[in-house]
Order: C-alpha cells, then structure tokens, then sequence
C-alpha cells in the first residue's frame, strides 16, 4: 500500500494518461505495478526471515506489541483509545514530517535543477534524475505537471521516466515516517528497488521515444 497508493493511483493513471503521450502512461502503469507487486515480494523475502526469525511471527516494534496478558476491552472504551493513541503518534510524527518538509524544501530549488541536465551529463542524468526523484517529496499528482514542464525544456524521455516512477513512489519524509515501523532496512532496499525501477523507466520511455 505504502508504494501502490501513489504509483497506481486509478485517478492519476487517468490523468495521465489523458494529458501526456500514451507512451508515459503505458510506462507508469508497468513499471509501477512491477515494483508494487515484485518488488514489494523481493524486498519481503529478502529482509522479512531476518526480522521474523525462522518459524516466529514478524517482530514488531515496542511500542506496537501488544501487552501480554491484554484487559477485555469494551466497546464504549474504543473511542477514547483510539483519540490517545492518535493524538501520541501525532504527537511524534508531525512535528518530524514538518521538520523533514522545511529541510527539503530548502534545498529542494537546487536539488530540482534538471534544466540541460541530459546535454551535461548523458546517460548519468538518467541516474541522478532517479536518485533524487526518490528522496524529494511532491504531492499526490504533482509528478504529472513538473514531468511534463521539463520535457517541454528539454528534458531527455530517459530522465523524465526516471523522475515519473520515483517522485510520486517515495520521499525522505515518507521513508522517516515508516522507517521504525517496517524497520530501516526494509525501508532502505525498497528505496533502492524504486530507484533502480526508474532507471527501467528511464530506458524503456527511450526506446519508446
């Protein structure tokens, strides 16, 4: 879900799929349910005997394992459990993702200078389009128009591909988020399988062009 959410999103695809080239949308929509689905197994496989242990259920945080010996729990009580434990996690998790925000939204306007980056570079702007479209943070949708906007200044199809999968898939303020969660491990390699699919992104909207 952490990936589906914003790479499958049905009102993105349509959105896309209604203002750019065909080829951009067919790209998304493979590329993105490769890593939903491949890469989300890879990653499980790869990481979740580590955290799991052989024949043992998934360890889970301190602060999400349930009590031992847990008192019954009435219906009126659900209600009131669920604004405290709510307003505990708020109390942690925004002030963090504001923070996380400030910080890259600063460095964010250098950060995002993709302009001549293809003619400079060559087949290394591909990589860093990836790498950095993995960590900035965009909203929901947002990829669409910034995609569009530096292909039509000159951006190369290879690194708007790039920049396609990994700016709505992932942030630096979402992996801070699930990082203690799905453990930091988790949260690194499936940070890596998004870059490494924008670089199949990349490629695959070049052959395309």
């Amino acid at each position: 879900y952490w990936v589906a959410n914003p790479l499958l999103n049905p009102a993105v695809l349509v959105f896309l799929f209604l203002v750019a080239p065909w080829r951009f949308g067919v790209v998304r929509l493979l590329v993105g349910a490769v890593v939903v689905v491949g890469g989300s197994v890879l990653v499980t496989r790869a990481f979740g005997p580590r955290l799991a242990g052989a024949g043992a259920e998934p360890a889970l945080p301190p602060e999400l394992s349930p009590p031992a010996d847990p008192d019954p729990v009435r219906l009126r009580q659900f209600p009131l459990r669920f604004a405290r434990s709510f307003l505990q996690l708020s109390a942690i998790v925004i002030p963090a993702y504001a923070v996380v925000i400030f910080v890259l939204g600063y460095l964010s306007g250098w950060l995002s200078d993709f302009s001549g980056l293809d003619a400079r570079l060559g087949i290394f702007a591909v990589v860093i389009c990836a790498v950095l479209g993995t960590l900035l943070v965009i909203p929901t949708g947002g990829e669409i128009p910034v995609v569009l906007a530096l292909t039509a200044a000159g951006l190369g199809a290879g690194s708007a591909g790039a920049l396609l999968i990994t700016l709505p898939a992932l942030s630096v303020p979402s992996m801070v988020m699930v990082g203690r969660a799905l453990s930091w491990r988790i949260t690194v390699a499936m940070a890596a399988v998004v870059a490494v699919a924008g670089l199949v992104a990349g490629l695959l909207l070049w052959l395309l062009a």
